[in-house]
Parts: C-alpha cells; sequence; structure tokens
C-alpha cells in the first residue's frame, strides 16, 4: 500500500466514524426527546452504535500510529544512511582523508540531509537510536579528520594542489588554472566540522553514571581484573595538575610526585580495593 493508498484508507475510515459519530448523536437526541418508556430494542441498538464507533475510533488510531511509527523508522534509517555515505565520501586515501572540493561539498550535502531528515523522526525510541548512531559517526569523524593522529593543517584545504607544510604554495597553485578553484569553501568546511562537535545542549548519558562501587571493584578484582583495580586505587590517591602529578598526603595535604615515586609507592596500593587480598 503505497503513501496515497494509505491516506486514501485512513480517509475512508474517517468518514465512516463520523457518520456513525452523526448517527449516534441523532439517535441520542431522539432518545433524550421521545416517551420515558424505552424499548429494550433501543438500548441494544445504542450499543451497538457505541461499540461500531468505539470500534471505529481504536481502529484509525492505530492505524495513525502505524503509520507514525513506519515513516519515523524510514526516516531513522535513511538519516543513519546518509550519515555513512558521507564519511565513505570522505575516506582515505593512502592515510589521508580526500581533500578534493568536489568530496567536501558532496559529504556536507549528505549530513545537512541526514540532520534535515532527522527532525521528522518523531518516535522518541527512534529519535533515541538516531543520536547514538550520531555520538558513533562523530568519533569516526573526528579519527578521519586527522593526519598521523594531527589535526589538519591550514594548507590541505586548498584542495589536490596542496604542498604539505607549505601554505603559500600550496594557495597559489602551480599555475595551471585559477587560483581558488580547489579551495574548499569555508561554510562546507563549518558543516563538516560542526557536525563532528558536540553542541552545547548535548543530553550527555554519561552525566547519570557513576564510579564503580568498592563491591563492584572487589568483584573485578576475583576475576582477575586487576589492573583496572589498581587504576582506580591509583586515581584516588594521585591527580594530575596541568604538566605535573600530585599525590594526597595524610591530613589532605599534596605534593608533587615524580614517575618513580609513583612506581615505588603503587605496590602498596595494589588491591586496595580487595579486602583480605593475599596476593
Amino acid at each position: 500500500m503505497n503513501g496515497f493508498d494509505k491516506r486514501a484508507f485512513q480517509y475512508f475510515l474517517g468518514c465512516c466514524a463520523g457518520l456513525f459519530g452523526v448517527a449516534l448523536a441523532i439517535y441520542l437526541g431522539y432518545l433524550l426527546i421521545s416517551e420515558p418508556n424505552i424499548d429494550l430494542a433501543d438500548y441494544i441498538q445504542l450499543l451497538i452504535l457505541i461499540f461500531i464507533s468505539g470500534t471505529m475510533f481504536v481502529a484509525i488510531w492505530t492505524q495513525n500510529k502505524r503509520e507514525d511509527w513506519e515513516q519515523s523508522s524510514a526516516y531513522l534509517e535513511r538519516s543513519i544512511e546518509l550519515m555513512g555515505r558521507a564519511f565513505e565520501v570522505l575516506s582515505r586515501e593512502n592515510n589521508y582523508p580526500k581533500n578534493d572540493r568536489i568530496s567536501w561539498v558532496t559529504a556536507a550535502r549528505l549530513l545537512q540531509r541526514a540532520e534535515s531528515i532527522s527532525r521528522s523522526i518523531s518516535v522518541y525510541s527512534h529519535q533515541e537510536i538516531y543520536e547514538s548512531e550520531k555520538d558513533y559517526q562523530r568519533h569516526r569523524f573526528n579519527e578521519l579528520l586527522t593526519i598521523e593522529g594531527k589535526s589538519l593543517p591550514p594548507e590541505f584545504f586548498t584542495g589536490k594542489s596542496m604542498v604539505v607544510g607549505d601554505l603559500g604554495k600550496s594557495a597559489a597553485g602551480d599555475g595551471s588554472g585559477r587560483v581558488g578553484d580547489e579551495w574548499i569553501p569555508t561554510r562546507i568546511v563549518s558543516v563538516i566540522y560542526r557536525f563532528k562537535l558536540y553542541p552545547d545542549n548535548y543530553d550527555d548519558p554519561l552525566e547519570r553514571s557513576s564510579d564503580l562501587t568498592q563491591r563492584e571493584l572487589e568483584k573485578l578484582w576475583l576475576f582477575d581484573h586487576k589492573g583496572v583495580v589498581d587504576y582506580f586505587s591509583f586515581r584516588r590517591q594521585f591527580f594530575p595538575a596541568i604538566s605535573k602529578v600530585f599525590m594526597r598526603t595524610e591530613g589532605q595535604e599534596t605534593r608533587e610526585v615524580t614517575a618513580e615515586e609513583i612506581n615505588q609507592y603503587m605496590p602498596s596500593l595494589s588491591g586496595f580495593y580487595k579486602e583480605g587480598n593475599d596476593g
């Protein structure tokens, strides 16, 4: 059943329900102005009309809900697909993300389409799934937009004529074409980088999380996950400040420590969370 057939069917159901409603109202009016003595048959007819009208309204409501679910599911699937395609368009070549203008414009359009379609996702569970997928795609783009773990240099955005480490030569080109034709527009770059950034009003699910409890850490120790337990012990005793590491001492005092001091002190903390640890 295509979109037009579904709307026609819903319109038909609505008309039927409306007609039944009008008939019910007329019949109720008749009963109100008729003689007090009402036959049993009239009551039965009234109940039948109420049942049929109620059934029609429930059918319409169910159909609308099903239609909303199907449309929302389609919007979800399409928006996720477009985000993935945008990533593929910019996928790396020789350990570099693509830096030609056409690829960046296409990827930006796909991301904008995905964002636009996602606004039509009406089912709450679908919205949650979309946000989860968007988090994953942000991570992928964050890794993609690097070269050997470092952020992209300014000459990268001048296009295929890029000369690594030389923005001037990259911008001027080799003289074979018009200067600037290969430069990636800043608004296109903005779309890509804005996508990978978390917005100010981002609802971070980690805000509702907490550290492992002592009981949970004890269980981890028993199942031989001692490294993570020792890390929690380390974090309880030591903390970073700019480029140095400090240690908490008795009386809530702190002092700077070296790498050697950390290594010397940690054996005494190993298994701190494991009561009665025998090694």
